[in-house]
């Protein structure tokens, strides 16, 4: 919950009227809203009728905001009270449907008249008004289609079009009717299909009141003329999340209800790449003063996203970067990069969807025995039967899970969260899985009358929101045939698979084929496996290309065969095979394939990984012939040569030296330079930790984390006890010439000069930067265009040391 200076500056900004605040998925939004409220309440509400409303329009996201405001009236409440404070007024926290209801109760509800909630009479109702149609209307196929209908109506309703003459002249995008040619065409202005639709709608307004019901629209409708005929103007600051949400009527009447004024605020926070329903009235083409809402020269912008990992940040923009529905409208926000490295999302698919459920909770117990929690585990699908389906599998093997719905809601408890996208939007979980990401459920069509591109675009954002609701893990699966939007998320930001490298299967063009003279069928699929995986070998797992063959021969008990691929090492003065590869079409079985891998093990004594894959299954043995979940990245000692070979840069005095460490001795060294060359013996050297990742709490606990070690001369530093290495991840830094899999030299400090780039911790995390103090806080820069600064008070970043030089494996350069 601590707050950038970006965000700081929102929160406290003096309330001025109407402000928008723009921004992507995991930019801080939903927290802004939150202690923005308290802010206003503790430093602009003085007198007991002056109220904040934190509004929006899901009703599972209110619940998880009203848990997570008492967290932040604990945390905050003391830092925004000062010596005028007051306890006045109130913050309710709401839906704006709530709201509209508990208003319709105390000034409109009428005997004998009540909401109608039950589907199943909607349905009856819409038939019925659809049979009282006129004959003349029977030729016209489209309204027959109940849900085309009723959609069409519920937007009508929603976007208060009450009249025929102006409904017969809107633009109506997103709505087509097929005709007999098969081509699509919008629904016509000036048609008689438009004013079938609208004597339906009047149909069911008159039926349902017969039976007594009025529709939540309907309800909505009365008591917005209600309050602009007697303005109610309850609330002094209006704060609004998820506004992308929201309906005309709706927005129309939070104005009514709005205080305005010299000392009032009207806060629209609003993402349109997260828009999801139908109803919402700001999408492309609509202004924000269409519903009066002036915000011209007072718009805030957040394109950093803060909740999710860089690897799920890419693979959640990969797929929405491919719509221009989305990223062409006016108040989209470009997403920038912050550098927060984590896991690439694993994709699987699966033949059924039993295979998929035992996948789900196979993983779920391996991240258990890691050290998550039930409650850190949400299960998002599109659709509420795959809820049900693999929350029974759940209960079945012993985890403890509950369906989250509108109207059953809960954030406490440890068990794992079952929700739909629908429900998920807003809320955040360290891991999450999206199941069911088969064809024909999403993207969902339910009527053949519906714009096919209009209808992507929303399922398209639909899935997007699901992903970006995890903040550390994401894992994706589907079972049957995968939706088309599993082919539109680059593979390039996927995994295969947990605590593994592989990308998921892609095709390699056929000018790229490896040894392209020995392949007999280019356009096989089995080829299409192989050519892949040799391409992951090279481009993931940093294999040369002159290491790799394919078709190598081998006698297999006096039967002569040959091994797909084969990566080669150096051992003993010539080259063996240390992996071998045996790639089969998609849809193998994994049994005969497994045990025709082991035989081509025992036969081939240097190898000590065998690979078997069909683009989508994945299975390494090791030399045990034991199941492991990943192959070994390239080494240099695989190569002739009998040692590492390194390049050490010196940030100071911009020397270049060439490290060669023994392979047998690792604490024995050669260095090299155009001046120079010694070695040094295992008493002139030091022994200093690597890290993966540095301990972001107390220096003195980071040795416990050291994963590795690496020999560097003694003598070269003055303070040799407080020199660390860094591993980077990830691409941050490369214009700086520090990349993924360098070692940074780090000396322990705890300031740094402007310039600097510096190891520095910031909530809980670490990060390599290049370090600039500015006043009372801290700009810490990337070397990479792609990357945002972060831009932080001086408290929150915690310098832990400070770069003296770059190492980088040669053989990688």
């Amino acid at each position: 919950m601590d707050l950038n200076l970006e965000q700081t500056k929102l929160v406290e900004a003096e309330p001025g009227g109407y402000t928008l605040i723009k921004g992507i998925a995991g930019s801080g939004k939903t927290t802004i809203a939150l202690q923005r409220a308290l802010f206003l309440h503790r430093n602009f509400c003085f007198d007991p009728g002056e109220r904040v409303l934190l509004a929006t329009y899901n009703r599972t996201l209110i619940n998880y905001l009203q848990c997570i405001f008492e967290k932040v009236k604990e945390r905050y409440d003391g830092q925004y009270a000062n010596l005028f404070s007051s306890n006045a007024g109130s913050v309710d926290i709401q839906t704006v449907d709530q709201l509209i209801y508990h208003y319709y109760k105390e000034h409109l509800e009428e005997p004998g008249l009540k909401p109608l909630y039950d589907q199943k009479v909607v349905q009856e109702v819409i038939a019925e008004s659809i049979r009282r149609l006129p004959d003349a209307y029977k030729q016209l196929g489209v309204l027959y289609d109940y849900n085309f209908v009723l959609d069409e109506i519920m937007w009508l309703k929603a976007c208060r079009y009450l009249d025929i003459e102006e409904y017969q002249e809107l633009d109506r995008i997103g709505r087509i009717k097929m005709m007999t040619d098969n081509l699509p065409q919008r629904l016509p202005k000036n048609s008689l299909v438009r004013r079938g639709i609208f004597e339906i709608m009047q149909n069911f307004d008159q039926l349902l009141y017969e039976k007594g019901y009025i529709h939540n629209r309907d309800l909505a409708l009365k008591v917005l003329r209600h309050v602009q005929d007697n303005p109610s103007k309850t609330y002094k600051h209006i704060i609004i999340d998820e506004g992308q949400d929201l309906t005309r009527v709706q927005l129309e009447f939070l104005q009514n209800i709005y205080q305005g004024g010299e000392g009032s605020s009207f806060t629209l926070i609003a993402d349109v790449a997260q828009s999801i329903y139908t109803g919402a009235w700001l999408v492309k083409g609509r202004s924000f003063a269409s519903v009066g809402l002036d915000v011209h020269g007072r718009s805030s912008t957040l394109a950093k996203n803060y909740r999710t990992s860089t690897q799920i940040a890419r693979a959640a923009y990969s797929l929405i970067e491919k719509d221009p529905t989305i990223t062409e409208n006016e108040n989209y926000v470009f997403p920038a990069l912050l550098d927060r490295q984590g896991d690439y999302p694993v994709i699987r698919g699966f033949k059924n969807d039993e295979d998929e459920a035992l996948y789900v909770v196979n993983e779920i117990k391996k991240l258990l025995d890691r050290g998550y929690s039930y409650q850190d585990i949400a299960i998002i699908a599109r659709m509420r039967k795959q809820l049900d389906c693999v929350g029974l599998y759940l209960e079945k093997c012993g985890l403890p899970g509950v369906v989250v719905t509108s109207y059953k809601q809960s954030f406490t408890g440890d068990s794992i969260r079952l929700l739909s996208m629908h429900a998920i939007k807003g809320i955040e979980f360290p891991v999450v899985f999206i199941i069911g990401l088969n064809e024909k459920v999403i993207p969902y069509e339910p009527s053949m009358y519906n714009n096919q591109d209009y209808l992507e675009t929303n399922e398209r954002k639909l899935l997007y929101v699901g992903m970006t609701r995890a903040i550390e893990k994401l894992f994706l699966s589907y079972w049957g045939r995968p939706s088309r939007f599993v082919k539109d998320l680059n593979p390039r930001f996927l995994a295969m698979r947990s605590n593994s490298r592989l990308r998921p299967f892609y095709l390699v063009g056929k000018a790229d084929y490896h040894s392209a003279e020995k392949v007999r069928h280019s356009y096989g699929a089995e080829e299409e496996v192989r050519q892949w995986l040799i391409n992951e070998l090279q481009e993931t797992y940093c294999y040369p290309a002159d290491l790799i063959d394919i078709e190598d021969k081998i006698n297999l008990f006096s039967k002569p065969g040959s091994i797909d691929i084969v990566v080669n090492t150096f051992q003993d003065g010539k080259y063996s095979p240390f992996i071998i590869v045996e790639t089969k079409s998609p849809g193998f079985v994994p049994g005969e394939g497994l045990e025709q891998l082991k035989s081509y093990l025992a036969v081939c004594q240097t190898a000590r990984y065998g690979v078997l894959t069909d683009g989508n299954s994945f299975y390494v043995l090791d030399r045990e012939l034991n199941q492991v979940d990943d192959l070994p990245l390239f080494h240099p000692s695989m190569l002739p040569g009998g040692g590492e070979v390194y390049r050490y840069y010196d940030f100071h005095t911009k020397e270049m030296f060439g490290l060669r460490i023994d392979r047998d001795n690792l604490d024995r060294i050669v260095v090299e330079n155009d001046k120079q060359r010694g070695q040094y013996q295992d008493y002139e050297t030091v022994k200093r930790p690597v890290y993966q990742k540095v301990a972001a709490g107390e220096p003195h606990l980071m040795n416990e984390q050291a994963e590795e070690y690496f020999y560097l001369p003694r003598g070269w530093y003055k303070a040799e006890e407080d020199i660390f290495l860094v591993q980077v991840t990830g691409d941050s830094m490369k214009d700086a010439d520090i990349n993924d899999g360098d070692l940074v030299v780090v000396e322990k400090r705890d300031c740094a000069q402007n310039r600097d780039i510096v190891v520095v911790a910031i909530n809980d995390e670490s990060v390599i930067k290049r370090y600039t103090l500015m006043g009372d806080s801290v700009l810490l820069i990337s070397e990479n265009e792609e990357y945002e600064p972060i831009h932080v008070k001086t408290e929150q970043a915690k310098v832990l040391g400070v770069a003296l030089g770059i190492i980088k494996n040669s053989e990688l350069v």
